[in-house]
């Protein structure tokens, strides 16, 4: 998948060498100047060295998310491995109002109260079962410890989903470009 996603990178330099090309001939072509500021106003932009190493940092943090998730779901059972992945929303949340000074309404706090509720009961239900990874024998530290793991890579996630956020509202790149980064993780479409 990162192999095939990366095939859209020259996508994206090639439509922004065509898109160049036209404006220069529309303005080689055209006499009058127009309104809005010819076409320079128009052209668009190439990325910067800032814009791709800015670009990698949410990459980074989705390696070091995905790494811990994987050692963590060595010591624990793969639904519980999912159902703890329910909380990058707790973190989300409070990134968001932290970093991006959001707001919350009382239905958020409600949806993350209830998310609260289930972690910690599937959290605790399998401590009490005891019941680790499926490959082999593992104590109940180790469950704690793959749990904790889980847990951590969802905050990891997180800021990468508010970084992520804020680079899109702060920054204009063309979708085509970060098309690479988030469409691997399924993530929002750019509005560049």
């Amino acid at each position: 998948m990162f192999v095939g996603m990366t095939f859209c990178l020259p996508l994206a330099y090639y439509s922004e060498r065509q898109a160049a090309k036209a404006a220069a001939a529309a303005s080689e072509n055209d006499a009058s100047e127009p309104l809005l500021g010819g076409a320079a106003a128009v052209a668009p932009r190439s990325t910067t060295w800032r814009e791709v190493f800015l670009l990698s940092i949410p990459t980074f943090f989705d390696l070091i998310a995905t790494i811990l998730m994987n050692v963590g779901l060595l010591s624990v059972t793969a639904s519980v491995y999912q159902m703890l992945r329910g909380a990058e929303m707790l973190f989300a949340a409070l990134f968001a109002v932290v970093f991006l000074k959001r707001s919350l309404n009382k239905w958020h706090y409600g949806g993350i109260a209830c998310c609260i509720a289930g972690i910690t009961m599937v959290g605790v239900s399998s401590l009490m079962a005891g019941e680790g990874s499926a490959s082999h024998e593992v104590s109940t530290e180790q469950i704690l410890f793959g749990m904790t793991l889980i847990v951590l890579s969802q905050a990891v996630q997180a800021a990468q989903i508010t970084f992520e956020d804020f680079f899109m509202v702060s920054h204009t790149i063309t979708p085509s470009k970060c098309l690479i980064k988030w469409c691997m993780e399924g993530a929002y479409p750019c509005t560049g």
